[in-house]
């Protein structure tokens, strides 16, 4: 009014719509309503009291400015070191916020490693038992090379060996021989003993006859 002291107008309601931008971010991540409701009443009351405080001072301006411009500055005080604090819990919510988040990327990175473990246990036994298969298989293979090789040189000594004995059959002493002591030891076998059941060669006179069989 026209000759009364010019009073600075309460911060309108308008004012904090910076700030609960800034609030609302975090609390959106947090899970439940129970840690927002003490942060929403505290809002809905500082809104209350400033749309109260600034009709109280449109009403009052002209009978009582000091105390108005009084009542303008705590509510204007109060009301910024509510902000202060809303921002500190606003820093602290975030802060809780991102630990949980860190926890929860801890666990599941362990719930991971917890699945993937026993899997690459697996494939080591896995892959140690194709290790010894394959050695197992090498070592055989050279026992199996080393016994055809015995039996390749086997083969050759004996056919080396009839050749020989086919070649000494064509000698008719070589061969009366040969048999000589092969019925030796056809009676060797049979359990007869020289001297006592038979005489080599024995000369045996008959009537105008005489022989010498082998036995």
């Amino acid at each position: 009014m026209p000759g009364m002291p010019h009073s600075r107008p309460i911060r309108p309601l308008r004012a904090l719509e910076r700030p609960l931008r800034r609030l609302s971010h975090p609390f959106r991540r947090l899970s439940g309503m129970t840690a927002l409701l003490p942060v929403l009443t505290l809002l809905i009351g500082l809104a209350i009291g400033a749309l109260v405080g600034n009709r109280l001072a449109s009403r009052r301006t002209a009978a009582d400015p000091l105390v108005i411009d009084r009542t303008r500055d705590i509510a204007n005080a109060t009301l910024a070191t509510t902000m202060r604090e809303l921002i500190d819990v606003n820093t602290r919510l975030q802060a809780e916020a991102n630990a949980r988040a860190a926890a929860e990327a801890a666990q599941q990175q362990k719930s991971v490693h917890d699945l993937v473990a026993p899997v690459g246990e697996q494939l080591a036994r896995l892959d140690q038992k194709l290790n010894e298969l394959e050695n197992k298989r090498v070592e055989d293979s050279g026992r199996l090379n080393t016994s055809i090789g015995s039996l390749a040189s086997l083969a050759t000594s004996l056919q080396k060996e009839t050749a020989e004995l086919a070649s000494a059959m064509k000698n008719t002493k070589v061969r009366g021989n040969w048999g000589e002591l092969q019925l030796q030891r056809v009676i060797e076998l049979a359990g007869m003993t020289e001297h006592i059941m038979y005489e080599q060669q024995e000369h045996i006179a008959g009537d105008g006859d005489a022989a010498r069989p082998d036995m």
